[in-house]
């Protein structure tokens, strides 16, 4: 994906930066999981967060 938006935009990405962009889903679930576990952890609920 970031391999054709660099071509349909006429844009250069470097390996790091490349790297960088594909991360960013990656962390913002490694963030949601440790939230939803202390959430879970906090309220004693585990019914709702087990899925």
């Amino acid at each position: 994906m970031v391999a054709g938006f660099s071509e349909r935009f006429d844009t250069e990405f470097g390996l790091v930066r490349t790297d960088a962009i594909v991360a960013v889903p990656f962390v913002a679930g490694a963030v949601a999981m440790v939230l939803w576990s202390r959430h879970s952890d906090r309220t004693g609920e585990r019914r709702r967060h087990h899925r």
